[in-house]
């Protein structure tokens, strides 16, 4: 067993270490993208509930209009 577990192999110390181009092409967090599956997620969640209790959804969309907000 190798002491260093990530060591390079005998003979390879220079040798380009292989990459994927296209994963280089993207940035690693996009907020964009990530705003929009959490708004898609909540979406998701607010349809259903509504369609699982619409009396009670509509009790709050009438209390919110009464605030007149």
């Amino acid at each position: 067993m190798p002491a260093v577990m990530n060591a390079p192999a005998p003979g390879t110390e220079g040798a380009a270490v292989p990459f994927a181009p296209s994963v280089l092409d993207q940035p690693i967090l996009d907020p964009g993208r990530i705003e929009d599956r959490i708004k898609k997620s909540l979406l998701r969640k607010v349809r259903k509930l509504v369609d699982d209790f619409p009396d009670q959804a509509l009790a709050v969309i009438r209390a919110w209009m009464s605030e007149g907000r």
